[in-house]
């Protein structure tokens, strides 16, 4: 049934079957089997076709196939399974493990049930002989070892959830190890924090060399000896910046790179500089050769001319065999000379050409480029730019022009080149593309890494301080049930298993909470829609509070035009008003009233939870709805502030939302508002 392939893979999703012995579950069997005085005692997890034992005590087999198991019975039911004597049960009478060896005369079994409500296995003892049921104070025991058996697991895949977690957090870090690019953090005093492979391969100088030393030190800018100071200055103006910077190594060779530099905040103060440099030395010596090839056809050609003017054909010949365009104009813009390349490039006729103006050649938004560059040729002797050139046909192309000032004929002329730069511009554009996108994921994955961080730092902080007292108290009162069981009178041990119950309750309760944050940060929270009938839910939920906490505070419902059914998220809902009531609970005075107010509207539900208890101060109220957030009025009370983080994602799941009002020392009243009928997801 569906019942039970949810029950296997949540049993499967727990990682136990087949695992070694731990002394934490060893130390519970003993504990069972010496309070109810059995032989044997049990921890069992019931797969598809056997039960597995993941602790034993007095049986030395490890697991039996699951048409002969006992425990397949017991996890039918949610209660305690007593079988007095198998010989006389019809179920068990002709049983192998009843005929044969370990010969069970009697069995109790307590179902190991999770929060989901899965029955994964039983915590059970065994005698050889005929028994009566256990009294009332073991079978209590019991309940509260097999509760405990859930928490351990729970507590063991949390454990498993943190490995993963660091493990995503080494893969990560392993990524921008390995990448190409060069990507080097530093702090605020310039400090080099991490220096990649990437930067290794660059700079020749590895990581053991570089980090921990100045950025300044490491790095030599051509021109300048303080990248730091141009970086916090940047930086500190934009928020980000991009730069193409020249490194000069020690020995002298020049490295082209293009720079990315975002800052990190923590706490709204920067406490670090990511710096992503991509070596673009290839792209740089194959504009320098363009530029090089220009400057030769310049400095050269000009004297080549004047040293045969009277062989005019000879120059025709060469000018026409240069690639590219070829142009030389005077002062005023009058074409003097142009090869080909120009008549063809252009789509001009010759007798065009000669009646048309060099800017003729540009659109408007060009042409303010194209006279400053003719202006500073003519001024400084030689200039270069990039500008897009108009066709005939109003084609637009990418050129590269470089221009130089010479004497012609007793006149001042400009003389050049225009190389077709398309394949070079769309390799550039790619290439920045590339460069953004790569910064752009770098930072989404710092960024994560951040949160991931902080969150993981948050929980083990919050663990090991909310779980030392609980399981403390638990290991004391434990120990003292062992060593003095037979001294103590039935009303102690009863104080000391109310103790250890409760302590259980509160540990369940934060793992729920740290789990269910988590699923829904992750995204992986998978809405089960279906009919709920409002009254009753909310009453339900009331009474588990109450008895949860001794009815310490009251809590009145107000209905006003219920509708009789909501079509939503049960367990959200239920986690959703188990927080806000348990809250309102714990931050109110022993005997105030909590009101739930229920009101329907044509097309939603408003659930309003207030109490009279200690208020939340203004300065915190916009933040309280963030994960592990606690107002300052509360730091004395137990918790780990998830609750209103849980309640406020539920409400945003469901479709709805929440807010608060709050006057300290007087109270709160959180407002929920969800749709009778949630839109689709």
């Amino acid at each position: 049934t569906s019942d039970e392939e949810e029950r296997l893979l949540s049993l499967k999703s727990y990682e136990v079957l087949d695992t070694a012995t731990e002394p934490e579950f060893d130390e519970i069997v003993d504990l069972a089997g010496r309070i109810c005085a059995a032989p044997i005692s049990l921890i069992t997890f019931v797969d598809d076709s056997r039960q597995w034992f993941k602790a034993s005590r007095g049986l030395d087999i490890a697991e039996t196939s699951r048409d002969v198991s006992f425990c397949a019975h017991a996890i039918l039911q949610d209660q305690l399974m007593t079988v007095e004597d198998a010989c006389l049960d019809a179920r068990f009478k002709d049983n192998p493990l009843v005929t044969g060896e370990p010969q069970i005369r009697f069995y109790a079994g307590m179902p190991l049930i999770t929060r989901e409500g899965h029955r994964l296995g039983t915590l059970c003892v065994i005698d050889r002989k005929p028994r009566p049921p256990l009294n009332a104070e073991q079978a209590a025991a019991l309940k509260v070892l097999s509760k405990q058996i859930v928490t351990m697991l729970d507590l063991r895949l949390s454990h498993s959830v943190q490995q993963f977690t660091t493990r995503s957090l080494e893969h990560l870090a392993s990524i921008v190890e390995q990448n190409r690019d060069s990507i080097i953090s530093m702090s605020p005093d310039g400090m080099i924090l991490t220096w990649n492979q990437g930067a290794a391969m660059t700079f020749g100088i590895e990581a053991p060399n570089a980090v921990g030393r100045s950025i300044d030190e490491v790095l030599f800018e051509a021109g300048s000896q303080n990248l730091r100071q141009q970086i916090l200055t940047a930086v500190h103006s934009d928020g980000v910046w991009h730069q193409e910077i020249i490194f000069r190594q020690p020995d002298g060779k020049l490295i082209h790179t293009s720079a990315s530099v975002s800052a990190l905040l923590k706490a709204k103060q920067i406490y670090c500089y990511v710096i992503q440099l991509q070596d673009v030395s290839v792209r740089k010596a194959l504009e320098a050769q363009l530029k090089e090839l220009n400057v030769l056809l310049a400095g050269h050609m000009p004297e080549g001319l004047r040293e045969i003017r009277d062989e005019r054909s000879f120059a025709e010949f060469i000018i026409n065999s240069l690639p590219g365009i070829f142009y030389m104009f005077d002062e005023h813009g009058h074409f003097l000379r142009w090869n080909l390349g120009l008549e063809m490039v252009s789509g001009y006729s010759a007798e065009e050409i000669a009646g048309m103006h060099p800017l003729d050649f540009f659109d408007v938004d060009n042409q303010p480029k194209i006279g400053a560059a003719i202006y500073q040729a003519f001024a400084d002797g030689s200039v270069m730019v990039e500008a897009t050139f108009r066709t005939k046909n109003n084609q637009l192309l990418p050129y590269l022009f470089n221009g130089f000032s010479v004497r012609h004929n007793g006149q001042r002329c400009l003389l050049g080149m225009g190389l077709d730069i398309s394949e070079l511009s769309a390799y550039r554009q790619d290439l920045e593309k590339l460069v953004d996108q790569r910064t752009a994921e770098l930072q989404e994955s710092l960024h994560k890494q951040k949160e991931l961080l902080a969150m993981q730092s948050q929980f083990i902080t919050i663990a090991s301080h909310e779980f030392r007292t609980p399981l403390s108290t638990i290991n004391l009162s434990s120990g003292v049930l062992r060593r003095h069981w037979g001294k103590l009178s039935p009303a102690e041990v009863d104080r000391k298993f109310d103790l250890i119950e409760k302590q259980v309750r509160h540990m369940a309760h934060l793992l729920d909470d740290v789990l269910t944050v988590g699923k829904i940060e992750a995204g992986k929270w998978n809405l089960t829609l279906g009919n709920v009938s409002v009254v009753d839910f909310v009453s339900e939920i009331a009474e588990e509070i109450g008895y949860l906490t001794n009815d310490s505070n009251p809590i009145q419902l107000q209905l006003e035009q219920v509708p009789p059914f909501i079509h939503t998220d049960d367990k959200l809902l239920r986690n959703m008003l188990q927080n806000l009531l348990t809250n309102a609970v714990k931050f109110s005075h022993p005997g105030d009233v909590i009101t739930v107010r229920l009101a329907g509207a044509p097309t939603s539900l408003t659930i309003e939870v207030s109490d009279h208890g200690i208020g939340i101060p203004t300065e915190d109220l916009p933040r309280i709805f963030q994960p592990f957030i606690r107002a300052e009025n509360a730091a004395h009370i137990q918790g780990t502030g998830l609750g209103l983080s849980i309640a406020a994602r539920a409400a945003e799941i469901l479709g709805g939302s929440i807010h608060v009002e709050s006057q300290l020392n007087q109270g709160s009243r959180f407002t929920v508002k969800i749709p009778l009928e949630p839109a689709s997801r």
